[in-house]
């Protein structure tokens, strides 16, 4: 999971930010600015005329996943790499 946030806003306080949580869970990612983030970070005069600085992040973050995805794949010998539920997961299906 990634997380863009602005650390310095007043709608989501710093000490709200989990940023214990971010180091301990390998699957959450966290990334902070000091100022910025309204409207995506914006970085254009028109803010039409090119993508924000967190659509770029997070178009490399999902090309990251994908491209880790096809790797573990190679490793597998081409295999589909199966998601296993949580061991405390109730689901019968």
């Amino acid at each position: 999971m990634l997380w863009c946030d602005v650390v310095c806003r007043q709608i989501i306080p710093e000490v709200l930010l989990p940023f214990a949580a971010a180091r301990s869970n390998p699957n959450l990612i966290l990334a902070t600015t000091h100022s910025g983030g309204h409207l995506g970070w914006i970085e254009a005069l028109n803010p039409f005329s090119a993508p924000t600085w967190v659509e770029r992040v997070a178009a490399q973050f999902v090309w990251a996943a994908f491209k880790h995805h096809r790797e573990e794949k190679k490793k597998n010998g081409g295999a589909d790499i199966r998601v296993q539920p949580p061991i405390d997961s109730k689901r019968s299906d």
